[in-house]
């Protein structure tokens, strides 16, 4: 688990509580580049109560595809790598 014993709540949820973070999300690209590789380019900002928060800008790319198979397993593996970023920015703050 990236991040155990936390629950996660969209935007048109409704907290019993105030949430410790929240996570806003830009996915700016999510497909394949001109170079026929995968690419994921978003924005995130992870607030924290108390705290001042900043942009993290992420492009992750991965490996050329040629097939839609291989694009999809491709984009699967990118969307992990920013949940994990995300993970890691809420267990870090600041250190990015």
């Amino acid at each position: 688990e990236r991040l155990p014993n936390s629950v996660a709540v969209t935007e048109s949820g409704q907290l019993a509580t105030d949430a410790d973070y929240t996570v806003d999300l830009e996915i700016r690209q999510f497909g394949i580049g001109a170079d026929g590789r995968v690419v994921l380019q978003a924005v995130s900002l992870v607030g924290c109560k108390g705290r001042d928060s900043k942009p993290h800008s992420m492009t992750l790319k991965g490996e050329q595809v040629v097939s839609g198979k291989e694009a999809a397993q491709g984009l699967s593996v990118l969307l992990g790598q920013l949940a994990d970023g995300i993970a890691a920015d809420i267990r870090n703050p600041g250190k990015r």
